[in-house]
């Protein structure tokens, strides 16, 4: 009996865990899920409003933004300002923006957790401030949906 201890409660512990997946009932969505994963590289100019992505379904969603300046021009005070923008159903859109300094070669990223609105885009869009001239740079989106 004492043998048997070791694999009464391995099975016992599949049986728990098959049961909380679903088990025989089905798969279950499980979350957070990434959704859209959207990248533009060696960008030298202003970026238009641009989809990254069309929800099908209200829910709740985080944005992540990777900016990387891959060719600086050593100008201070000049960056590439990035926005995303999207509907949260409460007071009309919603943006988040975020500046990427172009002295030197370096990434930063950000991270927005909202509600997006059934077919509301999200969007992304880019600006120069100050002298971007001879700089590169390019942007990553991932969105994932957390319920």
């Amino acid at each position: 009996m004492r043998k048997l201890v070791p694999y009464l409660i391995v099975i016992a512990t599949s049986i728990a865990a098959w049961s909380q997946t679903g088990g025989a009932t089905g798969a279950q969505t499980t979350f957070p899920r990434v959704v859209k994963t959207f990248y533009l590289c060696d960008l030298t100019d202003a970026l238009p409003a641009t989809t990254v992505f069309t929800p099908t379904k209200t829910g709740v969603y985080r944005i992540t933004l990777l900016i990387e300046v891959t060719q600086g021009n050593g100008q201070g005070f000049s960056a590439w300002q990035v926005t995303i923008g999207w509907d949260n159903g409460y007071h009309g859109g919603k943006s988040l923006s975020w500046d990427a300094p172009v002295q030197v070669t370096e990434s930063t990223f950000v991270e927005q957790t909202d509600r997006v609105m059934v077919d509301k885009p999200i969007t992304i869009s880019s600006s120069s401030l100050g002298d971007v001239s001879g700089t590169k740079y390019g942007v990553k989106v991932i969105v994932e949906q957390l319920m």
